[in-house]
């Protein structure tokens, strides 16, 4: 039986043009959407497309936001 993780999401923004974090991010996210009911990660425009994928493909990228502020 597994354990259901407890109702707390997960929401962050990150900033990440060069995409220096890909690998990490990649190996992270199982861990972390077991941990918790939700992620979601909102990326700075100039964040990486890589980076981007990586979080769509585990449905934790919750869009770019609209300005670099």
């Amino acid at each position: 039986m597994s354990r259901r993780p407890p109702d707390i999401a997960l929401a962050a923004t990150l900033h990440d043009p060069p995409g220096a974090l890909a690998d990490a991010i990649a190996e992270g996210l199982p861990r972390l959407a077991a941990l918790y009911r939700g992620v979601a990660v909102a990326t700075s425009p100039p964040t990486a497309a890589r980076v981007a994928a990586i979080l769509a493909a585990h449905g934790a990228h919750a869009g770019a936001t609209r300005a670099n502020l």
